[in-house]
């Protein structure tokens, strides 16, 4: 497996006009070389085919009926055949560039370190951080034991991280009610485990779907 390449990996469900945001600032500001680019649509709708004609390198997974995003990820997760996969989500907005590089260099520095936060330290949800001197870096902290750092926002990540686990689905399955649940229990597993998260000290996206979430 090719040590520094590279797989995107986006979950989509039914917001093609954020999809193509997220699609255009990311290309728009990405420096980093990208080995291949596959996006699962959740909803059971269609891809436009303005987006597919406008994203030919994408491959499209598309389902008949939603799965949730757990079968999602881990149907992703699948498909990726080199050492780092960028995970993506279809409601974030790419301001700066340099962020691959600068997540690889974190990731290749700690073992223990599985992903790296792109928000701005602001921008958390309330998410503690743990401030690290003279570092380019923070920790997230435990909040309140529900979550433990790691989380599926756009990030950087190993795939032999996510196979220690064998799959997400093993552990948890996707409750529409509570979608959050199943976030919550995989930062949960991976804490016990002994990993974390890192974010950049300075941010690179920002959510653009915060009245548009999928339920």
């Amino acid at each position: 497996m090719p040590e520094r390449q590279v797989t995107c990996l986006l979950t989509s469900c039914n917001r093609f006009d954020l999809l193509r945001i997220t699609l255009e600032s990311f290309l728009k500001f990405n420096t980093y070389d990208i080995t291949a680019f596959w996006v699962y649509e959740d909803s059971g709708v269609p891809v436009p085919d303005d987006l597919k004609n406008d994203f030919p390198f994408i491959q499209w997974i598309e389902q008949k009926e939603r799965k949730g995003q757990i079968v999602a990820l881990d149907t992703l997760w699948s498909k990726c055949s080199t050492h780092y996969a960028f995970m993506m989500e279809d409601d974030w907005q790419t301001y700066r560039s340099g962020f691959i590089e600068e997540s690889m260099e974190i990731l290749e520095s700690d073992p223990k370190i599985m992903q790296v936060w792109l928000r701005e330290k602001e921008d958390t949800n309330q998410h503690p951080i743990l401030y690290l001197p003279g570092k380019p870096y923070g920790i997230m902290a435990t909040n309140n034991g529900l979550w433990a750092g790691t989380c599926f926002n756009p990030s950087l990540k190993r795939k032999k991280d996510y196979d220690q686990i064998k799959s997400y689905g093993r552990h948890t399955q996707f409750n529409r009610k509570q979608p959050w649940k199943s976030e919550a229990a995989i930062s949960q597993l991976y804490h016990r485990l002994g990993f974390k998260a890192a974010i950049l000290n300075q941010g690179a996206i920002k959510h653009i779907g915060w009245d548009r979430h999928v339920f």
